[in-house]
């Protein structure tokens, strides 16, 4: 998965790094974006199997961005997904470098789910979680929205 797509799908982020927002504003994005995708993976891999794929993904786009891994508390136990640790790592950094770096946080997990349980159900599961067009930022998309 491109991160164009995963720009594209969260065009809120791209808006507030273009605008040069404040980049605690653009953490928070990024931390309601995750629990989102926590919601709607947590019920069919359990809380483990998401901090896992998260902790994975989140050492891979390390490897682009360094300071994911600084002062990471939970060093030792990349299986945990620490939000709150990574909301204070990107108010940290500039607009555009707290926005590239989530970005290919998220395309690193995306391609290791999609990997795991195959793209189209990938997917749909992940639809759920991007917001819909006329949504604000920040705010939980409801889950039973895309289920007819």
């Amino acid at each position: 998965m491109p991160i164009a797509d995963i720009s594209a799908r969260l065009p809120d982020l791209e808006r507030m790094a273009r605008e040069g927002a404040n980049p605690s504003l653009i953490a928070k994005e990024v931390v309601q974006t995750w629990l989102r995708v926590e919601a709607v993976l947590q019920p069919i891999v359990g809380a483990k199997g998401v901090a896992a794929l998260y902790g994975h993904s989140r050492q891979r786009a390390a490897e682009q961005y360094p300071w994911l891994n600084s002062g990471d508390r939970a060093q030792p136990d990349w299986k945990l997904m620490d939000l709150n640790l990574l909301q204070l790592q990107l108010a940290d950094q500039g607009p555009g470098e707290a926005l590239r770096a989530s970005l290919v946080h998220l395309d690193k997990f995306e391609r290791l789910l999609g990997t795991l349980i195959g793209e189209v159900l990938k997917n749909q599961l992940l639809a759920q979680a991007w917001p819909s067009p006329n949504q604000g930022a920040g705010e939980p998309r409801p889950l039973d929205a895309q289920r007819t």
